[in-house]
């Protein structure tokens, strides 16, 4: 009993419970005493030892698959609920992000972003991994991301590209050749093995927005509600896009700024500037700048 009560009284030397709301912290001039540091580094030792306890119990601490069922279940309901402070948009801003960041193979320059929407329901959610060297946002640049069905029958696990920026920026007509360019280009670059390489992406019957997803998807892996596989499947699906992406990333960035780098066949088969009329100059510039991943107005360029 004595070897019992000497750390139970240690602890309650440093700790304070709050039994009405159930919480257990350190005494407030303990606290002042530990920097962000060393707090981080007990609260991962707590999760760890949580983690630990549960396994022991055969009990997951967390379980993708049931999140994406509850999900696919709720959320078409959800949609004529109130949209500030549901469950739902925890579990995609906060919940999902921070187990998928806690994967092993998640490199530490991801950022995992997941949204319900902006002040309104979105009829398509996601939830994307970026990495921040290319970029940080789903408007532009390449990433990983869950795309659910407006629908909610289907999820899919994507490697996509974003489509405001290039939009906004090359219009429709230039926008769509942009996209459909870079696509075939990550698809000769990398194995994409297990993947689907198509154009059969479905997540919406607005024509305009679904083409939209179909020319920006370099591929995919698609789950149906009925049929969303184990956790360690969707694990193991996911590592598999990720290497895809940090194989990309690590060709964006070995090949930034190299000046004697192979031309891509692309400009192997354009035609030698001279040999264009000065209206077909411009536009051969704008569209070698727009495939170097960069965006200046036309208006701009043409008085250049």
């Amino acid at each position: 009993m004595s070897l019992l009560k000497t750390p139970l009284e240690a602890l309650l030397a440093i700790l304070e419970v709050d039994q009405d709301h159930q919480t257990v912290s350190f005494r407030p001039d303990i606290a002042d005493k530990l920097d962000d540091h060393v707090m981080q580094e007990l609260k991962e030792y707590a999760l760890t030892e949580l983690q630990n306890y549960n396994d022991k119990l055969g009990v997951p601490l967390f379980s993708l698959q049931n999140a994406l069922i509850e999900i696919m279940n709720s959320y078409i309901a959800a949609r004529n609920q109130a949209f500030a402070g549901h469950p739902l948009g925890t579990l995609f801003r906060q919940t999902i992000p921070e187990q998928i960041r806690s994967l092993s193979f998640i490199d530490p320059n991801y950022k995992i972003q997941g949204s319900v929407g902006q002040g309104n329901w979105a009829n398509i959610p996601w939830i994307a991994v970026m990495d921040k060297r290319i970029t940080d946002t789903t408007q532009h640049g390449e990433y990983i991301v869950y795309l659910f069905s407006q629908d909610m029958e289907s999820v899919y696990l994507t490697l996509a590209q974003g489509v405001t920026v290039p939009k906004d920026e090359l219009g429709k007509k230039e926008e769509y050749h942009y996209l459909e360019q870079k696509v075939n280009e990550l698809r000769d670059l990398l194995p994409l093995e297990g993947m689907q390489k198509d154009d059969g992406i479905n997540l919406t019957t607005r024509s305009g927005l679904r083409r939209d997803y179909q020319v920006s998807t370099v591929a995919y892996i698609r789950y149906d509600r009925d049929t969303i596989p184990n956790d360690d499947q969707l694990q193991a699906d996911l590592e598999i896009v990720v290497f895809n992406y940090k194989m990309y990333v690590g060709h964006v960035i070995n090949n930034k700024g190299v000046d004697d780098e192979m031309p891509s066949k692309e400009e192997k088969e354009n035609p030698s500037l001279s040999s264009l009329t000065v209206p077909e100059q411009i536009e051969q510039i704008q569209s070698y700048i727009s495939h170097r991943g960069f965006h200046y107005p036309h208006g701009l360029i043409d008085n250049l």
